[in-house]
């Protein structure tokens, strides 16, 4: 901690690769350089095991899914694992497990991911696998048949079949009004239906492009061993034109209290969640990214958040709290906590306790000794973090699919020890001064009506 990054020299070309920065002393020291074809490369050196990771990130999620066929993003992530016999799609899940390593990929709003975790000698042999599934979409229409099943069977288990998921993507879709955050990004049952391989190719070729991606090299891999890899099986891709994305705005925002009650029979405990419009990482020329990391701790951290401390240690009206804050958004963020009742305590009983606590936090709870505490919690995280050989990808990763300069990134530490109590108190008054909100209730049937009078206007079902 309290290093200065350094330029380390101006760009240099070595075969099909454009050195484009590498500085030391930073929070992770990573150092990267950008093929011809457009792809950046970043790699972070960590020899304490000998073990590599590879990870593949997409500038490309569910709000870039086309209007009426929501969940291709996501579909698409589950048809690269498909192919040909022999194909790079078929093995590459195979030959990892066959290794011991692992392996996973996900689908966000604003990206997609792919990675895989395998021991040294092995990683040659997995990024071969991973570029030639780059290169092309190598699934069969059989193939595609099938996995369409297995994500609609995904989406009735984790949405359908369960009430918190139902309730969550109901009060989204009353949150965000025009944005496509407010589809949920393994998208509606209908269309999933129709969805087909032809739009996972069309989508495919339209955004999966080497100058879409970000190539992460995490663990005991030197940058001249992974030059040389990148170089033999990155670099021969050609280079292809990618869209532009459009800033997601919101044309109706979200103005005064709304509200809705979402009754369930299979509930297991009701839930109460709270949600604020909040400026993203773009705002204000960015300056929210590293306060609006610190509100989240002060108020979220467990066991010493000033909310969790309140409503679950002290008023003890709350078994469960979380509170988020994701400013590393493209489109519209939001403030959110979600609170879980004790047995005796009712939602409306619990709502006041809110209320009044987030009321006294800004009276009482924002002193600069609570600002020195959550941000000693937050750089002693990354310490923790740093012993792990794959620390930073995920940090890093999450900023350079917003185009924030890797630079800046490295810097987490010190951007988070400038924020002033000047700045939390004022990003906190920004987001809860106008008192806009929605509050959702999920609950079983049976008490329902006293959350339906007082039911606004505003709200849609």
């Amino acid at each position: 901690m309290g290093h200065i990054a350094r330029w380390l020299g101006r760009a240099l070309f070595i075969g099909g690769l454009t050195l484009t920065s590498a500085w030391s002393e930073g929070l992770y020291n990573p150092k990267s350089f950008t093929l011809d074809n457009g792809l950046k490369v970043v790699v972070l050196e960590n020899h304490r095991a000998p073990i590599v990771a590879q990870f593949l990130w997409f500038k490309v999620g569910s709000c870039d899914d086309p209007l009426g066929k929501s969940g291709i993003a996501h579909f698409l992530e589950h048809l690269r694992f498909k192919g040909p016999s022999g194909s790079a799609s078929s093995e590459i899940m195979r030959q990892v497990e066959a290794v011991g390593g692992s392996q996973n990929a996900s689908t966000s709003y604003d990206f997609t991911n792919f990675y895989q975790v395998v021991a040294k000698q092995h990683l040659e042999r997995i990024m071969k696998l991973e570029s030639e599934r780059l290169g092309r979409l190598q699934t069969l229409p059989e193939q595609a048949a099938t996995e369409l099943k297995v994500v609609q069977e995904e989406r009735r288990m984790r949405t359908d079949n369960e009430p918190t998921g139902r309730f969550v993507e109901a009060l989204n879709s009353l949150f965000y009004r025009t944005s496509p955050y407010r589809i949920p990004p393994i998208g509606w049952p209908e269309e999933i239906a129709r969805l087909t391989l032809d739009d996972a190719r069309s989508f495919y070729e339209y955004w999966y492009a080497p100058s879409n991606a970000i190539l992460f090299l995490a663990g005991d891999v030197t940058l001249e061993e992974a030059k040389v890899l990148v170089d033999k099986y990155y670099a021969p891709l050609p280079k292809r034109p990618v869209p532009v994305r459009t800033r997601l705005g919101e044309t109706i925002p979200l103005s005064g209290q709304t509200r809705f009650t979402y009754p369930a029979k299979d509930i297991q405990v009701p839930l109460l969640m709270r949600a604020y419009p909040a400026p993203n990482y773009l705002d204000d020329n960015g300056g929210h990214r590293y306060t609006a990391q610190l509100i989240e701790n002060m108020l979220g951290a467990q066991p010493t958040g000033y909310v969790y401390q309140q409503l679950v240690e002290k008023q003890k009206v709350a078994s469960g709290l979380h509170v988020d804050y994701t400013v590393f958004m493209r489109g519209p963020s939001s403030f959110n906590v979600i609170l879980q009742p004790t047995q005796n305590t009712s939602l409306e009983t619990l709502e006041k306790a809110l209320d009044e606590c987030l009321r006294s936090f800004a009276k009482e709870g924002l002193t600069e000794e609570a600002l020195a505490k959550a941000k000693s919690r937050m750089l002693a995280s990354i310490e923790i973090e740093r012993d792990s050989p794959l620390a930073g990808v995920d940090n890093l990763a999450q900023g350079l699919v917003m185009d924030i300069p890797l630079e800046e990134l490295d810097q987490w530490d010190k951007k988070i020890e400038a924020v002033t109590l000047k700045d939390v108190k004022a990003l906190y008054a920004r987001i809860l001064a106008g008192e806009t909100h929605l509050t959702g209730l999920l609950v079983p049937p049976h008490k329902d009506a006293s959350a339906t009078k007082k039911e606004e206007k505003g709200a849609r079902p």
